[in-house]
Parts: structure tokens; sequence; C-alpha cells
């Protein structure tokens, strides 16, 4: 608690040298969803209808299509250059080993039973991933995701210092798995496989239990538990945003270059080492059953979606020590 509460204060003067403007600027274009989950505020009049999303991509360049979200390069300019990353917090009403409660309904300690989905997995590990990972259905939240490396305390604790000093993340619960169908270790599951090996086949009511898992859900459930409809906004698919566009700034709104550097600062802190672009969104919300538009910047939100390879070493060298590696995270100087 003791460090938690020195980065608050770090944070706390950040945002005071912008003056009172810096938390009432935002107060109309945020709202704090049910749980305490900071998210972009959304209204059917929010949209900015002079913007045209950018037409559906053709057969040639679907790798690059965006979706729903796809807008072009000036348009993106513009939204990140007025949009906001942070929401005023009361912090020390914030409950830090429980989290957001309208996401999961989970807390610490708990026990979650669900069934595996190799198909899921299976497109998972095809598709490039790296970190061992598998999913599997809860009768009660669906298809969820379950980390088990030492990425899961890591990515839980960094998600939960950014949501609980009021930046955007996606929920994650460090929780007890037993996964019904689950291999002893589904990742590597597929690697003997795909080295000619004969994999044991696992029983249907086999049992595994992942003591140290991290469950996680996308932004998109915790918009849709507050009755909205998450889009990410992108020109091109897996496009995200680079720390130094956060350098795109609108100079007459000195209070996001404050909340800005706090990002900065924060991610510096908890040595987010995978930073490249697919790692950060951009997002807004909609009401459930209205129909895209561009929305209007200060509805926007900048945030850092996987935060994994932290409370480690991060740079280039440090390999499987960039994840929840005490001594090499203590061993960093910020400045």
């Amino acid at each position: 608690m003791k460090t938690l509460s020195m980065l608050h204060i770090a944070v706390a003067l950040a945002l005071a040298a912008a003056g009172p403007s810096a938390a009432e600027s935002i107060g109309s274009a945020w709202f704090e969803g049910e749980g305490g989950l900071a998210l972009p505020k959304f209204s059917a009049q929010s949209a900015d209808a002079s913007v045209p999303a950018v037409p559906k991509s053709t057969s040639k360049d679907k790798d690059k299509d965006a979706g729903e979200g796809q807008i072009d390069a000036a348009t993106r300019d513009r939204l990140i250059r007025d949009a906001e990353v942070w929401t005023p917090r009361d912090v020390a009403s914030v409950d830090m080993l429980q989290g957001p409660l309208s996401v999961a309904g989970m807390g610490p300690g708990d026990t979650v039973t669900c069934r595996y989905s190799q198909e899921r997995t299976k497109a998972s590990k095809d598709g490039g991933g790296a970190t061992k990972k598998f999913f599997c259905t809860d009768e009660r939240l669906g298809v969820i995701r379950v980390k088990y490396t030492r990425e899961a305390p890591g990515k839980t604790a960094a998600t939960r210092l950014l949501w609980a000093l009021g930046f955007g993340a996606d929920p994650v619960y460090a929780v007890t798995v037993k996964c019904v169908g689950c291999p002893d270790d589904p990742w590597a599951s597929f690697d003997k496989q795909q080295n000619g090996h004969e994999s044991k086949s696992v029983a249907a009511d086999h049992v595994a239990s992942f003591d140290m898992a991290a469950v996680e859900f996308r932004m998109e459930k915790a918009a849709k538990a507050n009755g909205g409809v998450l889009t990410e906004l992108a020109e091109k698919k897996d496009q995200g945003w680079s720390w130094k566009e956060l350098d795109n700034v609108d100079p007459s709104k000195p209070e996001l270059k404050v909340h800005r550097d706090a990002l900065k600062l924060l991610a510096a802190f908890i040595q987010h080492g995978d930073n490249k672009s697919q790692q950060q969104r951009i997002v807004s919300i909609r009401p459930q059953g209205a129909s895209f538009e561009v929305p209007a910047p200060e509805n926007v939100l900048l945030y850092v979606e996987d935060v994994g390879a932290t409370f480690g070493g991060a740079g280039a060298m440090s390999g499987g020590g960039a994840s929840f590696t005490f001594t090499n995270w203590a061993s960093r100087c910020m400045w």
C-alpha cells in the first residue's frame, strides 16, 4: 500500500499542476460504471456527424479491415489529439483486492469451474500467441480466457493499479480455475501435436486445476454490463496507438497533456515492457441498439490493453524476466 500511496501522490501532483479544470473538463465525457469501472460516456447526441466512417474494405484488403470502427487517418489523428486517458477517481474508496464488481462478480481466492474449449484455444495458438492461455466456458460468464503463467499475477496487479488510479484497463481477476476436460498444460499440448508426438487423450471428466491463474475480460464485457456497445476505432486492423502519439495533444487543453504524462509515469512504474502499438486501443461506447457513428473526441478513450509483461525487467533483452519478476523490477530506475 505504501508504493500505491507514493504513486498516487505523484499522479495527484501532476494533475494539480493543471488546476481545477483538469478534473472538471472531463466530467461530462465519462461515467463510472457499476462497480466503479471507468468508461467513456456514451449518448445518442455524442457522435460527430460531420465525419463519416470509412467504407467497408474490399476483398483485396480484408486483412487490413478494422471492422465497424474503421476511420481514416485524419479522423484518427484528430481523435487521438483530443481523446482522454484518465477520469477522476476517489482512490481511498477503491477496493484493490476486489476490483470492478459489475463485470464478473468474482473476488480474490474464488474458484471458477469451466469446461475446456479446445477449438478456441487452438485458434489462439495458431494466431501466433506466445503466452500460455486457454479458453473455457462457464455457465454464468460464458466463454472466458485464462492465463496460467507468471503473467497472471503481474497482469492482475497492473490492471488493478491502472483501474484504481482512474486509467482505462481490462478487468482481470486472480482466481483458481478448475477446467473440466482440460489437459494439464493446454497450451503445450498443441506443441506436442505439431511436433509429431502422440498426445494423450484427455478424459471428458478430467479436471485440471490452475491455482495461479488470471481470468481476463475485455472492456467490451464491461461496456455490455453497463448497457453499452464498445467499438474499437482504427484506420487498419490491430493498429492501436503508439506512446509517441500521446504527444499529439491539443495545446489549448493542457490538462490532457498532464493526464498523458501521468499515464507514462505509471507505465514506467510498472515496467510496461511489451508496449508495441497493438497493445493499446482507441475505443468509444454507444448505447445498445444504436448504430455506429464516429464519436466526438471527448467521448473517446485511449487505454493500455495488454499489460502482461509488467513488474519485471522491461526491455529488449529481458526475455522471460519481463513478467512479474520482483528482483528485476526492483532494480530498475524510473529516472
